[in-house]
């Protein structure tokens, strides 16, 4: 995608009040999910990566 479409896409939802599952489809294009670093651990997360569209 190109800066130009991202930028007109932007400025359609300038203000955000309630981020929608349309509006994340919007600008966000991928979610990566890793497995947890200690097996079995509960305070020890999950790594998340959220891949912008730019």
């Amino acid at each position: 995608m190109c800066i130009r479409e991202f930028i007109d896409k932007a400025k359609s939802y300038m203000e955000m009040p309630n981020p929608t599952p349309k509006l994340l489809r919007v600008f966000i294009r991928r979610v990566e999910v890793y497995e947890k670093f200690e097996n079995y651990s509960r305070a020890c997360g999950n790594p998340i990566v959220i891949r912008l569209v730019f």
